[in-house]
């Protein structure tokens, strides 16, 4: 069973699951809610939304910081004469 992708994300897919569940009890399995097939539809829906994006953005700033202050920057010196450009990027970051 594919999910419309609507139904990957938040509120439509707590109450897709609390159907398929029915009477179940809350540690009772759901069973074919987390195929294969589910999954890569819940995955494919969440990563084009605009929250993964953004998340995945900021990773993307941080890491390339780091890798500027402590790969190629590396020491005080290095670090305090650049420090208006630190500065900038972490207003930016």
């Amino acid at each position: 069973m594919i999910f419309p992708r609507a139904w990957c994300t938040g509120f439509p897919l707590a109450n897709k699951m609390a159907e398929l569940a029915g009477e179940k009890g809350p540690d009772e399995p759901v069973q074919g809610l987390w195929t294969d097939e589910n999954i890569t539809a819940f995955k494919q829906g969440f990563e084009e939304t605009s929250v993964f994006k953004q998340i995945k953005g900021s990773y993307f700033l941080i890491g390339n910081f780091e890798w500027y202050i402590f790969q190629h920057l590396r020491t005080a010196d290095r670090i305090n004469r650049r420090w208006p450009v630190i500065k900038l990027l972490l207003k930016v970051a």
